[in-house]
């Protein structure tokens, strides 16, 4: 098929979830024998490397500037302020663009696309056309912003993040209805979209990992305990002070030597500050490998509270056969099993224990990251990627052809 894929952001250097996604969705499809053109917004500040191998799996690529803004709650106010009275959520309308949408009705009018791939957010941009449209969703957005609420201690925050929540509900809906296929990440996604859009036909396109460039190298340094994760995105942020402040000392006391090591770019002054005096705490900002931090851990924790889609930390350090502490949040939507290939633990001193228990047997760490690997080899590999893309083009070529309102 030709295909248009329109992206969020430039996928390459693939070094946040959203851009391993885009990339791995592109040599899919590449891979699969479509022929994809990419039109990608790109922020000033974004490096856009390897354009050599993108050429080598896209038809071609065009680039839309998009002014740069970020995600957090204390950015862009007057920005926020004024999508208050708007019916759309401000995380819509922050990506609405008339260059892309001239870009798109460009590149329909002059090139016979069989259908169109894009973000959820994108689909803004599309104006009415018979063209069928398949919607790429990595979160469920509005359940995203529902878990944010009981963790932010500002009611005007709360207040702001309640309203964004409603509208994105309606809006996801909306978007979702006009697609003619929605991807979803795991089957939790699946029954959201399916529940709240009964006509979008949905189909599960997983999160997965490159498992042969992970070469497991035995237990890893004693008592250090690895977060991974951009730290200028809030979930993170949350996951990362949440376990310094009420999981840590309970680990301490128990296994005195620990080293908690949060492993991602960009974390904020306000973050330091408030850590800087704890000890065997590092920030290591961005790293060139995220697998060499990997290869270092005992064990890793992934303390989050907020989260929808699926957790590529957790497939990155099974990959490594790396054992992994999680909440249930964390581990949504992934086909592991608690006490099998993964450790599972709400609320601060259950979730500390189960830590413990890895940090003091290299023997039970062993056994469930080589559990976990085993996963990834059997159902989060390219092969699975590959096969949840077919799925879903079946699916188009089934309901293709439908002219949508616009959302």
């Amino acid at each position: 098929m030709r295909l248009l894929f329109l992206a969020l952001s430039f996928p390459l250097p693939a070094n946040n979830g959203h851009k391993i996604r885009t990339w791995a969705l592109l040599r899919a499809l590449a891979a699969e024998g479509h022929e994809v053109s990419l039109l990608a917004f790109a922020r000033e500040d974004e490096t856009m490397e390897g354009q050599s191998s993108l050429g080598a799996v896209c038809r071609d690529v065009d680039i839309v500037p998009l002014v740069t803004r970020t995600v957090l709650y204390r950015r862009d106010i007057a920005g926020r302020l004024a999508s208050v009275p708007s019916p759309r959520p401000y995380g819509v309308t922050r990506f609405e663009s008339a260059a892309m949408r001239d870009k798109i009705v460009a590149r329909i009018r002059r090139e016979p696309f069989d259908a169109i791939v894009c973000d959820v957010f994108t689909i803004a941009n599309v104006p009415p056309i018979s063209i069928p449209i398949i919607v790429n969703n990595e979160n469920v957005e509005h359940v995203l912003l529902r878990r944010y609420l009981p963790h932010e201690p500002n009611p005007v925050k709360r207040a702001y993040a309640s309203l964004e929540a409603f509208k994105m509900e309606r809006w996801e809906r909306r978007a979702w209805a006009r697609a003619a296929v929605a991807m979803a990440c795991s089957d939790v996604d699946r029954r959201t979209i399916n529940r709240l859009c009964p006509e979008c036909s949905t189909v599960i396109v997983p999160n997965v990992v490159d498992a042969e460039t992970y070469t497991p190298n035995g237990a890893g340094q004693a008592g250090r305990v690895l977060f991974q994760g951009g730290m200028d995105w809030f979930p993170n942020q949350d996951a990362a002070a949440y376990f310094i402040s009420e999981i840590l000392p309970t680990v301490r006391s128990l296994v005195p030597h620990v080293r908690f090591v949060v492993a991602g770019r960009n974390p904020s002054p306000t973050l330091l500050r408030r850590f800087a005096r704890i000890t065997d705490v590092e920030f290591t900002g961005t790293v060139p490998d995220m697998r060499d931090e990997l290869a270092k851990a005992a064990v890793c924790a992934v303390p989050l509270r907020i989260g929808s889609g699926t957790r590529l930390k957790i497939l990155e350090a099974a990959a490594m056969a790396r054992a992994v502490v999680s909440t249930r949040i964390g581990m949504e939507g992934l086909g592991f099993t608690d006490g099998w290939d993964i450790l599972v633990a709400d609320g601060p001193h259950a979730f500390a224990h189960a830590l413990v228990r890895v940090l003091r047997s290299t023997e039970l760490g062993g056994a469930i990251g080589s559990r976990a690997r085993h996963t990834i080899e059997a159902d989060y590999t390219f092969a699975n990627l590959r096969a949840g893309i077919r799925a879903s083009l079946d699916a188009l070529v089934q309901r293709s052809g439908r002219l949508k309102p616009t959302v």
